[in-house]
């Protein structure tokens, strides 16, 4: 028996997502292929999120690579400078290991790295392993204040960073995503690995124009000369 007819063998399917108003096309047909209908939206138990987002400042577009990684830097250290924690979300494990043997000197700390095929704890480097990675996420490590976390675009789903009481003193942890998401789900995804749980925290987008120029995607006529 195929595990995709699985669900069809139960009355009731109950399923409990951060994101159902973010759904793909895929995703409802998904829903609809096992009778799905019904959905209820509540409020966190939390009340109202503390994420730090303005929509102008926290939207940066680069001209070429050179500026949009010194950006990365810029921004990193100005928040590690403040006794936070900064976690950087790529769109690909090139790219990660592109910025960190080039630019990660620049950054004033050892970053940890966590991607699906490897991570590096500060000293050394390991193939992926659930255990590596459960270490990584705890506060002794990327929640610590003055870490810094390279993670590819796969861990900002469903993984529950913490942080130490010192970083959401001064803000809580900051969440940098270089990449545009074709899905909105996944940048609500990757937003959600701060401000958790009545905690505060950041996040902003800083994007290269030259990958959106390599995706197709084009940039908006009233941001062609946006470059900060």
């Amino acid at each position: 028996i195929s595990y995709s007819e699985l669900p069809k063998a139960y009355d009731g399917i109950f399923g409990l997502s951060g994101s159902l108003k973010d759904l793909s096309e895929s995703e409802r047909n998904v829903l609809s292929y096992y009778k799905v209908h019904k959905r209820s939206y509540y409020p966190s138990f939390f009340g109202y999120s503390k994420l730090k987002f303005d929509t102008n400042k926290d939207f940066i577009i680069k001209n070429c690579k050179k500026d949009w990684f010194d950006s990365i830097v810029t921004h990193t250290r100005k928040t590690i400078a403040e006794h936070r924690s900064v976690l950087i979300f790529f769109a690909s494990e090139e790219l990660l290991e592109e910025f960190f043997k080039s630019y990660s000197g620049d950054l004033g700390v050892v970053s940890f790295i966590i991607t699906q095929n490897w991570t590096f704890d500060g000293e050394s480097k390991k193939t992926y392993s659930d255990c590596d990675v459960n270490r990584l996420i705890k506060d002794g490590y990327a929640g610590q204040h003055g870490k810094v976390t390279l993670l590819t675009k796969e861990f900002g789903r469903g993984v529950d960073f913490q942080a130490e009481a010192t970083v959401n003193e001064k803000g809580g942890m900051h969440v940098i995503q270089t990449f545009f998401s074709m899905n909105v789900q996944e940048e609500t995804q990757i937003k959600g690995r701060t401000a958790r749980k009545d905690e505060p925290g950041s996040y902003e987008l800083v994007l290269c124009r030259e990958h959106l120029q390599e995706f197709a995607l084009g940039v908006p006529p009233q941001l062609h000369n946006w470059e900060i």
